[in-house]
């Protein structure tokens, strides 16, 4: 009797439970978000575009400050990256942080990089490890949740506005050896075919630092953490840059959005 009585009163504590808590609302934007890249020599661009009749069960006032937010991320190789490349990091970004069911999670500490593969999969002749890395914009501290590289909340941006936004990254020599890249963002009203300049800044490195070419005795750092082996032999005759983004939506809604990583391309620095 005091089972039964046990077992009665818990479903009643559960219900209670679920009942006080509400239904889940979990905003699904596939549909919304537009991404694309432009084949260019010496240039990597992401074309995007927030589709607002696309949303469903949200307007946007129900988007958090900041959202949507963009998240440009890079990898240093010898090579482009090869298909299996960006297959597996995109599939490690989806397991790490797209997650199931469009229930993302946060990235909040991005200085260690994310999505690690093994050089096994890239067309580089380098043993070690790649990862991604957040590309710090000139003049912003720390790129973190949910700000990311370029966010809703900045005044040259309105994603919800309709417009098409473009993201155009080239890059300028230093010297020899080190180089800076420069990423002007771009915004057309009437699907791409005339755009007008809205900001221009320089790129860097997740610590704030100018690229450099690999050689034998350089690239110490996390993000250049591929020549660990097989050095002796290699030339290093060849630096990329390969480029990849994804966007992130959040507000009074159950879950945190991604959408899928996308590949923006790649440049050679030397």
């Amino acid at each position: 009797m005091r089972k039964r009585m046990a077992i009665i009163f818990f479903s009643f504590l559960t219900l209670l439970f679920l009942s006080s808590c509400g239904t889940p609302t979990v905003i699904d934007f596939t549909d919304a978000v537009s991404l694309s890249r432009v084949e260019s020599t010496g240039e990597a661009t992401l074309v995007m575009k927030i589709k607002q009749d696309e949303f469903v069960n949200v307007s946007a006032s129900d988007l958090d400050a900041s959202s949507p937010s963009v998240l440009l991320l890079y990898n240093i190789s010898d090579s482009e990256d090869s298909t299996s490349a960006k297959t597996r990091f995109s599939s490690a970004f989806s397991s790490d942080y797209k997650g199931k069911n469009f229930f993302g999670r946060t990235i909040s500490n991005l200085d260690d990089g994310i999505c690690e593969i093994s050089s096994t999969s890239t067309n580089s002749e380098l043993d070690g490890k790649y990862r991604l890395f957040p590309l710090m914009r000139d003049g912003v501290a720390t790129i973190s949740d949910p700000t990311y590289t370029y966010s809703q909340s900045e005044s040259i941006i309105d994603f919800l506005s309709n417009e098409m936004y473009r993201f155009v990254i080239s890059k300028s020599d230093i010297s020899s050896d080190e180089f800076e890249l420069d990423i002007d963002v771009e915004y057309s009203n009437d699907s791409g075919t005339s755009y007008t300049n809205a900001e221009s800044t320089s790129l860097k490195r997740f610590n704030g630092e100018n690229f450099y070419a690999i050689t034998s005795s350089n690239a110490d750092d996390s993000d250049y953490s591929i020549k660990t082996t097989n050095t002796t032999s290699h030339t290093f005759s060849d630096t990329y840059v390969n480029f990849y983004a994804a966007v992130n939506l959040r507000g009074d809604f159950s879950n945190i959005y991604w959408t899928s990583l996308y590949y923006v391309g790649s440049l050679q620095l030397n």
